[in-house]
């Protein structure tokens, strides 16, 4: 996940959109093997990737990430996602459906922040 976010935010600093730079990564699946892709995975993998890179990139706590999704459809639409995600699907999906060693990247109280320079 943290190589991922690297290298969306290089991209950031050259096209200076976030949701655009996230909607067209070409996500490699197969990394994220024990994503439950059962009827009952509400969202498909790649656009619970590209929200945590959304997350990442612009710093945000999984509220601040919600509360973006709901407010702003075109945020959730670009990743390909059905509809806004809750807080606590987030936490849910972070937790339980991503693997330990993918989503070790997450730093305690830090983020990849874009700079704004």
């Amino acid at each position: 996940m943290a190589a991922l976010a690297e290298q969306a935010d290089d991209l950031c600093h050259i096209h200076d959109h976030a949701t655009r730079v996230i909607k067209h990564l070409d996500i490699p699946t197969d990394t994220f093997s024990d994503y439950e892709q059962s009827g009952d995975a509400d969202f498909p993998i790649k656009g619970i990737v590209k929200l945590f890179l959304y997350k990442e990139l612009n710093a945000f706590s999984q509220a601040e990430t919600a509360r973006r999704l709901r407010g702003v459809a075109s945020v959730y639409t670009r990743f390909n996602l059905p509809r806004p995600i809750t807080q606590a699907s987030i936490s849910h999906n972070w937790r339980n459906r991503l693997v330990a060693s993918e989503n070790r990247s997450e730093p305690s109280g830090q983020s990849l922040k874009r700079s704004r320079s």
